[in-house]
């Protein structure tokens, strides 16, 4: 038990009960002792060891008993008038005091003070249950908590974001005993917007409701059971990431220099078109999409199949009436809705393959918000042990976002865990991770 629920359990009714039965115990014991005691009618010395056991004098056995003198019948011996009766009441008194001082010494009960020993502020901080909650307290966190808009939203103030970052540091983990101590010395020292433990754990508990990655469970082909984060909402901490989310890069690269990203050589190009970035976000806010009719800015139609940099400008490849590499984006002018409003083109009987894929069907999808295509790479790793050095064969699943530079890829805010298990197999949970890829 911890040194600081002591005076908490030592309240419940339980612990009181049992200190109740033991004394009790402890009071029968006594009173069958005395009774037998009673019946040789000799006089106890009443001295004890540190043990709290009676001390005899050893004495007593070498002298001559007269058993004729010391004998009484057992019906006078337990009588209420008897002289031994009085002595083995004094006895019986100062066994049970002696007793039960002990018991509530070593319980915690009415423990005298010493002032002596230096005063322990984890004293002060009992076991955490709902007696200790202040709701007015916790209603006012929670109200600053909801209404914050400013520098430090959604928190409310710099205290608790600063506190929630402390508590969730990967390499110093705190336990809610370290915890209510910060917050104690904090408060001692005068600080701003302190919260209690319980209205800190109330935050905590809605910012990991409202952007927490979401844990699902799956089944696998041969039954196993295990859990998996989102892949979808790990991919999209990344693009809310103001380390991560400029740097990512969506499109093929052609660079003029050394090659040294996954975007910047010849296999990227060769993929399905229709796996990469379908769109391209124009500055006056327009989006062109793939197998989609756009008009250049000299009026010529075109139809980009390619989103690609060249030379540090976004270009696309992209048919006229022929196939034409290397048109400019920058000169595009029209998007495909904007033509058809317009009515200034038809397709010939011999195109009308393309016309019935107009629009793109991912632009209803995307909704007029920017639509990217991310990459990542996935493996997995069977581990056979933990810290503790125990044999504890498990199989983890972890992947990079593919789209990151890769000089960030060791960063461990670069790593994602996906699922780990000690039963379901890599490909059982790589099963999970196609599933959710399906549905992202």
């Amino acid at each position: 038990m911890r040194r600081g629920n002591v005076n908490a359990h030592i309240k419940t009714k339980t612990h009181q009960g049992n200190v109740s039965r033991r004394a009790e115990a402890l009071e029968e014991e006594v009173r069958v002792v005395a009774e037998m005691s009673a019946q040789y009618a000799f006089r106890v010395r009443r001295e004890f060891d540190q043990n709290g056991l009676p001390v005899y004098n050893d004495d007593f056995w070498n002298d001559d008993i007269d058993m004729e003198d010391n004998y009484q019948p057992f019906s006078a011996a337990t009588g209420s008038g008897s002289h031994s009766d009085n002595v083995d009441a004094d006895w019986q008194q100062t066994l049970f005091e002696k007793a039960l001082s002990e018991l509530c010494i070593r319980s915690g009960l009415d423990e005298p003070e010493d002032e002596t020993v230096p005063h322990n502020p984890h004293d002060e901080f009992e076991t955490f249950n709902d007696d200790e909650r202040d709701e007015e307290e916790i209603a006012a966190v929670l109200r600053s908590f909801k209404a914050s808009n400013g520098n430090w939203s959604p928190y409310g103030n710099k205290t608790l974001f600063l506190l929630d970052l402390l508590d969730n540091l990967p390499r110093l983990r705190l336990s809610s005993s370290q915890m209510r101590m910060v917050l104690w010395v904090m408060k001692e020292t005068g600080s701003k917007d302190v919260p209690s433990l319980y209205a800190l754990r109330e935050v905590q508990k809605q910012l990991s409701d409202a952007v927490g990655i979401a844990t699902r469970e799956f089944r696998s082909s041969l039954g196993n059971i295990f859990s998996a984060n989102d892949i979808g909402q790990l991919i999209a901490r990344d693009y809310a990431n103001p380390e991560i989310g400029p740097l990512l890069q969506f499109y093929p690269e052609e660079p003029s220099g050394p090659r040294s990203e996954v975007w910047h050589f010849d296999r990227l190009k060769e993929l399905d078109p229709s796996l990469l970035t379908p769109m391209f976000v124009a500055p006056d806010g327009r989006h062109y999409y793939v197998n989609e009719l756009a008009e250049l800015g000299d009026g010529r139609l075109v139809i980009p199949y390619m989103w690609i940099i060249r030379g540090g400008e976004m270009c696309a490849d992209a048919y006229y009436v022929t196939v034409q590499d290397n048109v400019r984006a920058a000169d595009l002018r029209r998007d495909h809705p904007t033509l058809l409003k317009k009515g200034t083109f038809s397709f010939a009987e011999s195109c009308t393959d393309f016309a019935d894929a107009m629009p793109n069907p991912l632009r209803a999808l995307a909704g007029g918000v920017p639509l990217y295509t991310s990459f990542i790479n996935q493996w997995a790793d069977d581990v056979s042990g933990n810290k503790s050095k125990q044999y504890n064969k498990h199989e983890n699943v972890c992947f990079t976002h593919a789209c990151v530079p890769g000089r960030l890829l060791q960063q461990e805010y670069c790593v994602h865990s996906i699922s780990t298990s000690t039963h379901a197999t890599a490909l059982e949970q790589f099963e999970a991770v196609h599933e959710m890829i399906q549905f992202v």
